[in-house]
């Protein structure tokens, strides 16, 4: 009995471990390159590709800014200028639309 105590907490420890070291792997999935597709021209981005860096700096169109997301909304921070936008990823394609209901389109290089 005492053997399949042990066992069983010597499972629980490494199903958790595993848990933790694969949730840290995750990242934020706007992290990287992205080629424009099509859609509008969206301020900030515009039509060019994009880098979302893991350290919160983002390049667009018009320079280098810095991000952040909330549930849908992602805002960007640029010349002084705060800047709110609706995106979603689904197959490695975003969509972001801005506040004119402006949509453009980038694939994950």
């Amino acid at each position: 009995m005492k053997r399949n105590r042990v066992a069983l907490l010597c499972m629980v420890a490494v199903l958790i471990t595993l848990g933790l070291v694969l949730s840290s792997c995750g990242g934020n999935p706007l992290v990287g390159n992205w080629t424009h597709q099509s859609g509008s021209w969206i301020y900030f981005f515009g039509r060019s590709n994009i880098e979302f860096r893991s350290n919160n700096n983002v390049i667009g169109e018009s320079g280098t800014g810095t991000w952040s997301t909330s549930g849908d909304t992602l805002t960007v921070n640029y010349g002084g200028n705060r800047y709110v936008f609706t995106y979603a990823i689904e197959d490695n394609v975003l969509v972001i639309a801005d506040e004119d209901f402006d949509i453009g389109m980038w694939t994950k290089r």
